[in-house]
């Protein structure tokens, strides 16, 4: 309980940033394309991760990562260790740690191309490492560079992701028109990509002009 204590004041900034989301998510979901739930969970998952993780503690405290011995490592990475499922279980900073990257591991496991899926993918993956470094390099910020936190983060990504990737047929992300219609660049199920799939009732002047394959 401890640790979500430490959290809350953190929270007003997470506000913010779901917030911001759905005011972002109507113009991103019209270039990605996707859904605009989706394109708004994608953004405040993000967001999520990087105020949860790099928004300052007042003060050197018990995340604080210098501690004044010569020669204290910057960064412990010996503590690099994937949580066991008993540890999940429990209501602390490990459980949260992989809670936290959950939703981001779904968000991108359900975008709407295969090619966006494994862009937002290799990132997400690349984001702990890159909170850890900055976690130990900016020193202002008063936290841990941790390897048990580095596991944590990629432990709960996979798990989004593969939440994700099951979901993902039962799902649809593709930003559809008012009318129902998927929106430009995503055809309909079943739609065909050339006039060799368009039906001669729909268009019979086609029929014996070549154009047909």
């Amino acid at each position: 309980m401890s640790v979500v204590l430490e959290m809350l004041p953190v929270l007003p900034v997470v506000v913010v940033v779901v917030l911001a989301a759905a005011l972002l998510s109507g113009p991103l979901g019209r270039w990605l394309p996707a859904a605009r739930w989706l394109v708004w969970l994608l953004i405040s998952a993000f967001g999520a991760v990087l105020a949860v993780t790099l928004t300052p503690v007042a003060g050197p405290g018990p995340w604080a990562w210098r501690t004044g011995v010569p020669g204290q490592p910057v960064c412990d990475l010996a503590s690099f260790a994937v949580p066991g499922l008993h540890q999940l279980l429990l209501l602390d900073q490990t459980s949260l740690n992989v809670a936290l990257l959950v939703p981001l591991g779904v968000a991108c496991a359900l975008l709407p191309r295969r090619s966006q899926v494994v862009v937002a993918a290799a990132f997400g993956a690349l984001l702990p490492s890159a909170v850890e470094t900055a976690q130990g390099v900016v020193t202002s910020l008063h936290r841990v560079c941790s390897g048990a936190d580095l596991a944590d983060n990629l432990t709960g990504f996979a798990v989004g992701l593969v939440v994700g990737l099951v979901l993902r047929p039962l799902i649809p992300v593709e930003r559809r028109l008012p009318g129902g219609a998927p929106a430009a660049g995503q055809p309909a199920a079943g739609a065909g990509s050339s006039l060799g799939d368009v039906s001669d009732a729909e268009h019979p002047n086609l029929v014996g002009t070549g154009l047909r394959r």
